[in-house]
């Protein structure tokens, strides 16, 4: 449609200029560690062989786990890698960011987490 209203003509392409913004909230460790059981426990076996070390109180050996590639490389997870990860999902992965902040995540959703903590994208599956 033309149009000589100069208004309207500003405005066109308004819906397809994106506007970036940084949200931020909370999210419990518990969240974190949902996500990470769901990949020890089966979402992230496919691709590797995985270690949660020595009990600590609250489960929190989950979120130092190792996980070894079949190549033989480890890598260690930490809180500041999962936070790192959770970005690359809301960037990157909107949906299993979505899953994980709804509580909906399953084991796909944890394997992601983790790969994207790890990785800083999903490299595997």
């Amino acid at each position: 449609m033309t149009t000589t209203d100069p208004d309207l003509q500003a405005s066109e392409g308004f819906h397809n200029n994106p506007i970036d913004l940084l949200i931020k909230f909370k999210l419990s460790e518990g969240t974190f560690h949902d996500q990470i059981t769901a990949a020890i426990e089966g979402g992230s076996n496919y691709w590797a062989r995985i270690n949660v070390g020595k009990h600590q109180p609250g489960w929190r050996n989950y979120f130092t786990a190792r996980f070894t590639e079949d190549t033989g490389q480890t890598h260690e997870l930490s809180l500041d890698k999962l936070k790192a990860g959770l970005q690359v999902l809301a960037e990157k992965y909107p949906h299993h960011f979505k899953d994980i902040i709804q509580e909906s995540g399953d084991a796909t959703t944890g394997d992601v987490l983790v790969q994207c903590a790890l990785f800083g994208d999903i490299v595997y599956g």
